[in-house]
């Protein structure tokens, strides 16, 4: 029982000083976003006036683009884009420094009705790419040549994967909510994959709101607080000539006349040329107080533990609990506590049991 006791308490002593030789890592954290905003762009929609913001209505669903209003739709035709949509996320709870490690939009489809057409489709067919600067939001069926650019040389997904209820598409954009998080969010172009367009094909998709995108990252190892900058501070001295004793280099003033001196004799001039004036002190230079230095960016340690810190705990862990099986080792051999000869002597003496004379001595008769 002692055994197992020691050896608890020797795992409870390297899990307390587990921590101290390093700290715990940065946990990843999970979201899953909607989009704040969507649209759908088509290429025999109609152009959007210059002069307004609004998307003009769209006259074509249900007739010729079969895409039912306020549905997204990706499709090709003769080898050209003829359907384009767009989803902006906000990421803005991402602060900038983290690491995306997972990024998955998902894509509900809409089954084929009277008001929704999917044709030739196939995952494989769609792919997610960098969107333009030129924004977007609420347009349902407006002309193509008004949608944002698709800049897919920037940035495109891998084709889109069918989900295991086979009612979405899915695409990995891990790489473009990276750029999102330390670039610029301009939101994701759902367009044709690279050479998917040759053979006509559609795929419909729900409204924006129902999209999701599931978002896995890890926070900035370190947070950067904002560098202090302080004014520097500039004496332009006095403009005067430091004299010693309290002087100045200016003109002393005459006392006034109630000053309790007496009458002021005026000065006696004589022929003989007046001495030189002694050379007045050099002035001294204004004297500059240094620049306070813009304070240097305090940086927190980062919360990645390293594998010395794994490996120093593993092996803290087992010097300890070897020590303890050492101490409560019974085979240790105690000291010998057999009594020396003039101990027993002499207590045979004492009990009177002598069979030999003791120090030399003749027995008695």
């Amino acid at each position: 029982m002692s055994k197992v006791l020691r050896f608890l308490g020797a795992v409870a002593i390297a899990g307390a000083t587990v921590p101290f030789l390093g700290v715990s890592p940065a946990m990843a954290a999970d979201t899953s976003l909607t989009p704040t905003t969507g649209a759908y762009f088509y290429a025999e929609g109609i152009r959007k006036p210059d002069e307004s913001p609004q998307a003009p209505p769209n006259v074509t669903n249900l007739a010729a683009d079969r895409v039912e209003a306020g549905n997204l739709a990706v499709a090709g035709q003769a080898g050209r884009e003829d359907k384009v949509s767009f989803l902006l996320f906000d990421v803005f709870d991402v602060l900038p420094g983290s690491t995306v490690t997972k990024a998955l939009l998902t894509l509900p489809t809409v089954p084929n009705d009277a008001n929704n057409m999917s044709y030739g489709q196939d995952p494989v067919k769609v792919r997610g790419c960098m969107s333009g600067d030129e924004g977007f939001g609420g347009d349902d069926g407006t002309a193509i040549q008004d949608a944002p650019a698709r800049k897919c040389d920037v940035y495109s997904s891998k084709p889109a994967k069918i989900s295991a209820d086979g009612k979405s598409y899915e695409l990995d954009i891990t790489g473009l909510a990276q750029k999102w998080v330390d670039e610029a969010n301009d939101g994701v172009a759902l367009t044709a994959s690279e050479g998917a367009a040759t053979a006509p094909f559609q795929v419909v998709f729900g409204p924006a709101k129902t999209a999701k995108l599931a978002l896995t990252y890890t926070p900035a190892a370190t947070d950067v607080l904002p560098p202090v900058v302080s004014t520097p501070q500039v004496d332009v001295g006095s403009g005067t000539t430091d004299l010693g004793g309290g002087f100045t280099g200016g003109s002393i003033p005459a006392p006034p006349a109630d000053a309790g001196f007496g009458a002021v004799s005026p000065p006696v001039v004589t022929d003989a040329a007046p001495a030189p004036a002694p050379a007045a002190a050099p002035v001294a230079a204004p004297v500059t107080a240094p620049a306070n230095t813009a304070a240097v960016p305090v940086s927190l340690e980062s919360l990645q533990p390293t594998t010395a810190f794994w490996l120093g705990g593993i092996l803290l862990a087992a010097v300890l609990v070897l020590l303890s099986l050492i101490m409560g080792d019974p085979t240790v051999p105690a000291a010998s506590t057999k009594p020396s000869r003039l101990s027993r002597a002499l207590a045979d003496r004492q009990r009177g049991t002598t069979s030999r004379p003791a120090f030399g001595r003749a027995l008695p008769a």
